[in-house]
């Protein structure tokens, strides 16, 4: 299936109204920080217990598809596990590429505020970013289980860094082609585990099954549909919730970097996506509330 795209680019000093005034820092200069920290806002982090692995299966889905699946699932992200995840969302495996098993939620990314504050600037092509905060922190803060959002594409990319993690990109490192993202099970990481290597144009199944994974302007807790569990087991929401960004981007912008259009994956307000394939091109400062993200591993 072909991406679905629609280029969006602001003004530069549109960059600057997507986010509040803030202190922004050198990942180098951080250590890590702590998933139970109290963020701002009051935001603790909760982590995801069993209803994240439900067995109810729509027809055609490969989700359970063996016995073994549920405990691999239940592993993943644990030391020792072939995805270790210290921050956030554990991690799964997903043919070869370890990714969170659910999007960054509000409370991780109140972990990664409260650990991140009072650090310096941040190197390009993120230097023109002056918050880390999204302009809606306190609403969000009411709905911790939620998938932060508002968020830019430096927002996403910094906290993945600071999990040990890194935005979505290619297999096997480094970012994926703006031209190639959505389109190449062999090179994109957010596709490859989406679509279970190609084989699947939804994460659930091959065919499209009408509200199995409900997506922008439907937002509900992480993990909360088993019928959106996919292409591998214990993943879940890759066409559910929010749009996701990943590290696919073009440097259109000259030395203004963030004008540069960076690709979001799976369902948006502005793709109306649900396959797999899917994909938005945005400008790299664009936040709102039918973005967010998840990590691959590094």
């Amino acid at each position: 299936m072909q991406s679905v795209r629609a280029l969006t680019r602001l003004a530069p000093a549109a960059a600057l109204a997507c986010a509040a005034c803030g202190l922004v820092f050198d990942l180098r200069a951080l250590g890590p920080g702590t998933d139970d920290t109290q963020a701002d806002g009051g935001v603790t982090d909760g982590a995801p217990d069993g209803s994240l692995l439900g067995d109810g299966a729509a027809d055609g889905s490969v989700h359970g598809a063996d016995a073994n699946g549920e405990a691999a699932a239940t592993e993943a992200g644990e030391a020792g596990s072939a995805c270790p995840s210290s921050h956030g969302p554990a991690l799964v495996s997903a043919g070869g590429v370890c990714i969170d098993r659910t999007q960054v939620t509000v409370s991780d990314y109140g972990a990664f505020l409260t650990a991140t504050r009072n650090a310096p600037p941040l190197a390009s092509p993120c230097d023109w970013v002056t918050s880390l905060t999204p302009d809606d922190w306190a609403a969000q803060s009411k709905t911790p289980r939620h998938p932060v959002v508002t968020v830019t594409w430096c927002h996403a990319s910094t906290y993945c860094k600071w999990a040990g993690k890194r935005l979505c990109g290619r297999v096997g490192g480094g970012p994926v082609l703006l031209a190639d993202a959505g389109v190449d099970p062999a090179t994109n990481q957010w596709y490859r585990a989406c679509s279970r290597a190609g084989v699947l144009a939804y994460p659930y199944g091959t065919t499209p099954l009408a509200g199995a994974c409900p997506a922008y302007p439907v937002v509900d807790d992480v993990g909360t549909h088993p019928s959106c569990e996919g292409g591998y087991p214990g993943l879940f929401d890759m066409t559910a919730n929010v749009a996701e960004w990943t590290d696919g981007c073009d440097n259109q912008g000259g030395t203004n970097h963030s004008i540069d259009a960076c690709t979001a994956m799976g369902s948006s307000s502005t793709s109306g996506g649900r396959a797999c394939a899917d994909a938005t091109d945005l400008s790299r400062h664009w936040a709102d509330p039918s973005i967010g993200f998840r990590c691959c591993g590094p």
